[in-house]
């Protein structure tokens, strides 16, 4: 049991101001943050109603009232007045407040929450910044069974170990490192092998994929920004993700889709090896190595004027080329047998594939790489209800089953319009479902026909956040 003094401790020091009223609306329990919300000593405020101090002017509404005669948990602004002996200040708050009931069914006690609303505001955006670095950001720490599995390099054919060759020698200088490769090759995964085998490994790898935010949010997502720098702006301005990146390595993905006014920034800061947040006069030093990827060809974005020559060229210092998965077959059954291990012992299964189903992932062409990969062994071993993986099922799920014949298809009678919508009335199909349906089918579609979501906006006529919204809507 915890003593009424602990209990009365660990209260004290909750963050947010907490009190408690008996159901005459009077103050019988204060914790030490709701105190100093009022600037009153607990010994002003216990037995004192609400009423009382709201007509003293320390408050502007009573939530109790609304707590009391509508019986249920309430939340409300109200606004806090303090007297700083100069002037009187008022602070905006939310109150959330809960009854606590007798067994006949009336309240006997009132439980009330108070938080400042900058406050809240301050840790929402707190978190949203330390949630972005957390998910664009490998710390050099322990990793996971399930992680180090996952991010293991294999490489088995010689194009692959002259490439990994060349990484590890890269790693132990700080220039900057251009990686090209299609959708899918591993580019993620080899700045992270850059980055572990560097002197900076001791610090943080920060993540940016340039195609994920959009274009008005990118500066001040890579350089931070000053107090009141724009409208919705911290009061305490922001990190950027550059910044964050001090003393370990910045990685930016699909650098290709950086828009052309954010590369002269981003030029000088690798010139100069310093930072200007937004809304900012002065810039200040980082120390940071910077590691990016590409999965278009930048010389012939450079070309065409898509991309800066003199941001490329101070990109292109240490490039290092990754060949794709058909251009490394001898990597294929190793990686087949490296993710089947990972996804059985994540999903307590115990499956095997046989030398014909190995040989049917060899000779698959794999236009989406290791990704692809990955997804296919996933699928099967979730799917997969027996012990041993013949070549049926690989080709089933590699969705590669030979074409029909021609008399087959002349054969094989073609539905009319009438025919489908009346099969779709028939199965309740609504018009949103039907809608959304042809919409993913579509973006599909031109999501795998052009190399990335830049692109693939410009084919639809439409924003690339749309298309990356879309892309996470129906989980493509």
């Amino acid at each position: 049991m915890i003593s009424n003094i602990l209990f009365e401790y660990l209260l004290d020091q909750f963050p947010l101001g907490l009190y408690i009223l008996d159901n005459q609306g009077r103050y019988i329990y204060t914790n030490d943050a709701y105190d100093r919300l009022l600037d009153l000593p607990r010994e002003k405020l216990i037995m004192r109603s609400v009423h009382e101090l709201m007509h003293d002017g320390h408050y502007d509404a009573c939530i109790s009232d609304i707590v009391f005669r509508e019986k249920q948990p309430v939340s409300v602004f109200l606004n806090v007045f303090v007297d700083d002996g100069n002037t009187i200040k008022r602070v905006r708050h939310l109150v959330r407040a809960v009854p606590l009931f007798e067994p006949a069914g009336e309240i006997s006690y009132m439980i009330g929450i108070c938080e400042a609303v900058n406050d809240l505001n301050e840790c929402y955006h707190e978190a949203s910044a330390r949630t972005m670095v957390a998910q664009s950001t490998t710390f050099h720490q322990p990793l996971t069974q399930e992680h180090r599995h996952s991010t293991q390099m294999i490489a088995v054919s010689e194009v692959m170990q002259a490439v990994l060759a060349t990484a590890k020698n890269m790693a132990q200088v700080d220039s900057t490192v251009l990686i090209s490769g299609a959708s899918g090759t591993g580019k993620e995964l080899m700045a992270e092998y850059i980055h572990r085998n560097s002197p900076r490994s001791t610090s943080r790898m920060v993540v940016v994929n340039c195609a994920s935010i959009p274009e008005n949010l990118l500066e001040s997502t890579l350089y931070g920004y000053e107090r009141g720098a724009f409208t919705g702006a911290l009061a305490s301005g922001k990190i950027g993700l550059i910044e964050a990146a001090n003393t370990g390595t910045l990685f930016l993905d699909e650098i290709n889709s950086l828009p052309l006014g954010l590369q002269g920034k981003l030029l000088r800061t690798l010139e100069t090896k310093k930072v200007q947040r937004v809304g900012a006069v002065n810039e200040f030093s980082v120390d940071f190595r910077l590691i990016a990827a590409t999965n278009q060809n930048l010389q012939e974005m450079v070309r065409t004027g898509l991309f800066r020559e003199d941001l490329y060229y101070r990109l292109n210092i240490l490039p290092i080329d990754l060949p794709s998965l058909r251009e490394r077959r001898e990597d294929i059954i190793p990686l087949a047998r490296h993710y089947c291990n990972l996804f059985c012992s994540k999903y307590k299964k115990d499956i095997f594939f046989d030398d014909d189903a190995l040989q049917r992932l060899v000779e698959y062409d794999w236009p989406g790489n290791i990704r692809e990969l990955r997804n296919v062994i996933e699928r099967i071993v979730v799917m997969s209800s027996q012990t041993c993986i013949f070549e049926d099922i690989v080709t089933h799920n590699l969705g590669a089953a030979p074409d029909p014949s021609p008399s087959f298809i002349e054969r094989k009678p073609v539905p009319d319009n009438a025919l489908i919508y009346s099969t779709m009335l028939d199965n309740h199909v609504s018009l949103q479902d039907y809608t959304e349906r042809c919409e993913k089918a579509y973006l599909q579609y031109v999501l795998e026909k052009f190399p990335s979501t830049y692109e693939t906006a410009k084919a639809l006529q439409t924003t690339q956040s749309l298309v990356m919204r879309r892309k996470k809507k129906y989980n493509l």
